[in-house]
């Protein structure tokens, strides 16, 4: 009876886990875990860690970019482009510097 109710408890959380992946992205910022509503149900992007997102990353990934507007967590987008920027400006000051 014991391996039947962990088996039924395995199923049932397994479900509701798959259920959350389909409606939520988890997003790992900077400042920590964000949990954002997808557009629509699907398992892509059910967690994404932006803090290297550059501009060309954001293009791959649309959906999400939509998403974090709407949940009004633009600012992440926009850190993420600071750090690309800043990056981008380490990157010259070190090929000056040799």
């Amino acid at each position: 009876m014991k391996t039947l109710f962990t088996l039924a408890f395995g199923i049932c959380l397994g479900f509701v886990l798959a259920i959350g992946a389909m409606r939520y992205h988890v997003v790992r910022a900077t400042d920590g875990m964000h949990f954002v509503p997808k557009r629509t149900a699907h398992l892509k992007g059910a967690y994404v860690d932006i803090r290297e997102f550059d501009a060309a990353t954001w293009t791959e990934h649309e959906d999400l970019a939509f998403a974090l507007v709407e949940a009004d967590k633009a600012h992440l987008i926009a850190d993420s482009a600071k750090n690309d920027l800043r990056n981008a400006a380490q990157g010259m000051l070190n090929s000056l510097r040799n």
